[in-house]
């Protein structure tokens, strides 16, 4: 998966390889160097020229999400750069993985607090990455919900950046609470206003 392989076939088969090693690398993710090694290059490969390459490492960090979620702190500002120029500017299917990844953050984050809530104890600790996130990370969902097509009916089946982008936004809810609720009224507002408008005109 490093920058001196020029073969993008073998560094898709890499990135796959390691998707599919995850679930084995505990020991390599207790020791800190280890795991400083694989979430470096984990990190440069997701700006690889390759679409295919690009749509497996975001697959690779969402199973992280879920397998490793607490040892990722020191890597969670490089990680949000990463996800949210996807969501903003690459192609759907890695936007797509890149929103995967924050709602995977909050499953993790909401089955924390029901262990908190049910015996007031978790053997995962809380880093709270959903709730440092929400400033950045909400008007970054906000941004895909007018994205889906006017044509487009969700029960069409087709999942999309819009469909994703509420999803995550109501697990950043669950996850969070009232605390969403500032960050989403203008959006709100702004939409309900714009929907006026065009009703007046019609």
């Amino acid at each position: 998966m490093n920058q001196m392989e020029h073969s993008s076939e073998v560094c898709l088969a890499a990135v796959k390889a390691l998707y599919n090693a995850l679930d084995f690398a505990q020991t390599n993710f207790e020791n800190e160097v280890e795991r400083n090694f694989i979430m470096k290059v984990v990190c440069e490969t997701a700006m690889s020229k390759g679409l295919e390459i690009r749509q497996a490492v975001l697959e690779c960090l969402v199973s992280v999400a879920s397998t490793y979620y607490e040892y990722l702190e020191p890597y969670m500002q490089s990680i949000f750069d990463l996800t949210a120029n996807a969501v903003r500017v690459d192609e759907e299917p890695v936007a797509l993985q890149a929103i995967d990844f924050w709602s995977s953050i909050c499953d993790e984050e909401i089955h924390i607090q029901e262990e908190l809530g049910e015996d007031g104890g978790s053997s995962s600790p809380h880093s709270n990455f959903i709730k440092q996130a929400l400033p950045v990370l909400v008007p970054l969902m906000l941004e895909t919900l007018p994205k889906q097509e006017e044509d487009q009916d969700q029960e069409d089946g087709v999942w999309n950046l819009s469909m994703a982008g509420g999803t995550c936004l109501g697990l950043v809810a669950r996850t969070v609470g009232d605390a969403i609720v500032p960050l989403v009224m203008p959006f709100v507002e702004n939409n309900a206003a714009r929907s006026c408008r065009t009703l007046v005109s019609i």
